[in-house]
């Protein structure tokens, strides 16, 4: 289950790193999570916990859900989500804004916006690259569930149709007076066309 918008609006004014980095890449695995599975037959959804950051990301590429320049900033932060929560020294550097920054794509700039460009510090910017990742994320949901459910309404808008306009059953008299009328337009038709051909033929042999 996703976090709600409150949720993260919470974490986005706690103005803490660390929370950013481990809390908030929680969260955008949960979206990168649930936009795969929502391409995916459920019987392969299980498999998901299974895969890497990396190969979640390479697959959602693959599968058509996020635009190949999207996987930089994702992987940046899964990077920096792992030197937290696993190596993290007070003294770590884990890198300057400038090169998350730089990792950026342009969706994620464009939901990022002015907060990109006045950013300065290493928090800050990845307050930003978090929420910008995230939400990307939540849009691409959104896109296909739409999809999958117009997709869905074309069926069900088939199947109703097939249905209202299925042809009643008819007794074997009624069979039999179709067959007639069906043999009669058939034979009709071989008239007309056979008229035709013997015209033309008539033309070329005039000419």
């Amino acid at each position: 289950m996703l976090p709600t918008d409150e949720d993260i609006q919470n974490l986005s004014a706690a103005g803490d790193a660390f929370k950013y980095a481990v809390v908030g890449f929680s969260a955008i695995e949960l979206a990168l999570d649930k936009l795969i599975s929502c391409a995916l037959p459920a019987a392969h959804q299980v498999e998901l916990t299974r895969l890497s950051v990396g190969l979640k990301v390479d697959l959602a590429i693959a599968l058509g859900l996020l635009p190949l320049e999207s996987k930089g900033l994702l992987l940046k932060l899964a990077e920096i989500r792992n030197l937290y929560a696993h190596q993290f020294r007070p003294d770590a550097k884990l890198c300057s804004a400038a090169e998350l920054k730089g990792c950026f794509g342009p969706a994620q700039r464009t939901l990022a916006g002015e907060h990109l460009d006045t950013a300065t510090t290493f928090t800050e910017t990845l307050r930003v690259a978090f929420v910008s990742a995230y939400y990307q994320l939540v849009a691409r949901i959104r896109s296909v569930q739409q999809r999958d459910g117009k997709r869905k309404e074309a069926v069900l808008h088939a199947e109703a149709l097939l249905a209202v306009t299925e042809r009643p059953r008819l007794d074997s008299e009624g069979v039999r007076r179709e067959l007639d009328d069906l043999n009669e337009r058939v034979e009709r038709k071989k008239r007309e066309l056979r008229k035709a051909r013997e015209e033309a033929r008539a033309g070329e042999s005039q000419s």
